[in-house]
């Protein structure tokens, strides 16, 4: 008995070694792991160079750097190589005046800001608070005031961008815009924008939402997309505008490739158009008002245009190209004299050649498609008419210029 009860002493007291050293290499890196997560705070003793050898020597994932002060008047460009947070403890306000530069340039995806008030004041073109370019970086900004004064200057320019806005507000003082974006995946959300000449939001491609937020321009267009897809709630938009003359106009909100919900918004412009969309976005419950000559809600549609048809034996050379302002979809391009079909040709989408979309289409050149039809009809007895349509299936911005009529 005495054995086995020694034995099972020493077995309680290894098993209470175990748990302490355990415990105790536990508590080892607990205290490692805090330490290596440190802030780094600026006050108005800090130098851009501290910050930059900060960043470069000291700075982790996951750390914060921290503005203190009321001000700070800032030097050169902070370049932001580790995914950090950016913040302030009172909004400090940070200044720079430096010309044709931005604030903060990131180079790393996962960066956070939060609570501060940049202010660039440089007055040369492309100043910018906050910018990013190259491979696509996850970046949030919240509680944040931005402003810029230079000609054609950004509060974000960033070309391949995941993130959101949030409760920021806004001020490009000239010819710039508050968001610029090549790509960008994210939301704006309890925001404002103003923007005395330029653009508030001016982005290529943006799948992403607008909620309860204000954007307000005294010139163009409040918002521009050549391509969007999500939701827009709550918000305000308005502009002066401005009215080239043709059908298109200028508009509060210019989507051109669309699809989502504009709902329980105001959208209000002086001149031109309120807003211009696709087809597939939905818009109810909204306040719009746009310039009495004009429509309320402007559709961006394809426009198929048939240029020409050559002949070559029995195969017919159909040149036919889209001046819409969207790429058209799917269609289908029939042959026929009379009421009586020769051949119908599936057509895949025709990018447009639209005035203005062209810049970001050097792939857009006029289509060709040949085609073959039955030699009894090839002769000049036949006339025959070309049409291409999409047969209700969709809706084409002008009918009346879809159909060719000829004769050989």
């Amino acid at each position: 008995m005495k054995k086995h009860f020694l034995k099972r002493r020493m077995v309680k007291i290894k098993f209470k070694k175990s748990v302490v050293l355990i415990f105790f290499i536990f508590s080892f890196f607990v205290v490692i792991s805090s330490v290596a997560a440190a802030d780094y705070y600026v006050d108005n003793s800090t130098t851009h160079s501290d910050i930059a050898n900060w960043m470069k020597n000291d700075a982790k994932k996951g750390d914060n750097l921290i503005f203190t002060g009321s001000r700070y008047d800032l030097t050169d460009t902070i370049v932001v190589s580790k995914s950090i947070n950016i913040k302030s403890e009172n909004k400090t306000q940070i200044n720079f005046k430096k010309e044709s530069r931005g604030i903060f340039e990131v180079v790393v995806s996962g960066v956070n800001f939060d609570g501060l008030s940049l202010n660039h004041a440089g007055k040369t073109d492309e100043n910018t608070a906050i910018y990013a370019f190259g491979a696509s970086k996850k970046i949030n900004i919240k509680n944040t005031d931005i402003k810029v004064s230079g000609l054609y200057s950004f509060a974000f320019n960033i070309e391949n961008w995941q993130g959101n806005v949030t409760n920021c507000k806004i001020d490009a003082e000239t010819a710039g815009s508050g968001i610029y974006s090549k790509n960008w995946v994210g939301n704006l959300v309890n925001s404002k924008i103003m923007s005395k000449n330029g653009n508030n939001i001016d982005i290529h491609k943006w799948k992403g939402n607008m909620i309860n937020s204000e954007l307000s321009s005294t010139y163009l267009i409040s918002g521009g997309a050549n391509y969007w897809a999500g939701k827009i709630t709550g918000s305000k938009i308005s502009c002066y505008g401005y009215d080239y003359g043709h059908d298109l106009g200028y508009s509060g909100i210019s989507f051109y490739n669309s699809k989502g919900t504009i709902t329980n918004s105001t959208i209000t412009v002086k001149r031109g158009i309120a807003l211009g969309v696709s087809d597939e976005v939905k818009v109810s419950n909204c306040s719009i008002t746009s310039e009495k000559k004009h429509p309320k809600i402007y559709r961006y549609r394809s426009d198929l245009v048939i240029d020409s048809v050559k002949k070559s034996g029995n195969n017919y050379k159909i040149q036919f190209h889209n001046k819409g302002p969207i790429d058209s979809k799917p269609c289908t391009l029939v042959i026929k004299y009379g009421n009586k079909i020769l051949k119908k040709v599936s057509i895949k989408k025709t990018l447009t050649l639209e005035q203005g979309q062209t810049q970001y289409r050097p792939d857009v050149k006029v289509s060709i498609i040949k085609v073959a039809i039955p030699a009894k009809y090839a002769n000049n007895k036949y006339t025959k008419t070309v049409i291409i349509d999409y047969y209700n299936k969709n809706k084409e911005y002008n009918k009346k210029n879809n159909r060719y009529n000829f004769k050989f």
